[in-house]
């Protein structure tokens, strides 16, 4: 982790100004994650806007190793601890790649606070909601995860597809219904209940 790294994943947005100008914003750690990505995770907006403005932009689409984009980590990390693993769903297929202990680690640091400001910012910025990491789960998949439906809809409205299916056949609906935020899939989808 370099010092870029750290400063965006504890907020220094000053730091991460100073910084951004005699390093690449772009650089990962060694799971794959990039200053941006550090900074959504923990929904430090001031320094998520830093790393967008600065001289040498990061990408805001760029995937981790196992396919994890800002949007992914400001929308699982939006309200509680998520790690959703394929075990769960009684998988025992090794070669679908899961969420690496370092970033199911990493998702126990998830502050409730800013994400919904640094997701309306990626999303404003042409993050893309629809991508997809190694198990097929987009951004509304973890957001309906964490059950926070102020994500929900935000994602919703900026073009999230509700009929993504994961690697296990799941859409973010039935996450939803999981955590008790159905209504806000299905509202979107002019569906009533």
């Amino acid at each position: 982790m370099t010092p870029l790294h750290w400063a965006s994943k504890h907020g220094h947005a000053i730091i991460v100004k100073e910084l951004s100008v005699h390093t690449n914003p772009a650089e990962p750690t060694l799971d794959g994650r990039t200053a941006l990505h550090w900074a959504s995770s923990r929904g430090h907006i001031s320094v998520v806007k830093a790393l967008l403005a600065n001289g040498k932009p990061a990408d805001i689409d760029y995937q981790t190793r196992n396919g994890w984009t800002a949007l992914h980590w400001a929308a699982c990390s939006g309200k509680r601890v998520v790690v959703m693993c394929g075990v769960e769903h009684g998988t025992q297929d090794t070669s679908i790649t899961q969420t690496s202990p370092l970033e199911a680690f990493s998702m126990s640091g998830g502050e409730p606070k800013g994400h919904e400001e640094v997701i309306r910012f990626l999303l404003k910025s042409g993050a893309n909601p629809n991508l997809c990491n190694k198990e097929h789960r987009a951004a509304l998949h973890w957001a309906a995860a964490s059950g926070n439906a102020t994500i929900i809809r935000l994602l919703l409205e900026n073009g999230a597809n509700v009929d993504t299916r994961d690697v296990y056949g799941m859409t973010p609906l039935q996450f939803a219904i999981e955590n008790g935020v159905e209504g806000e899939v299905v509202q979107m989808r002019g569906v009533t209940t």
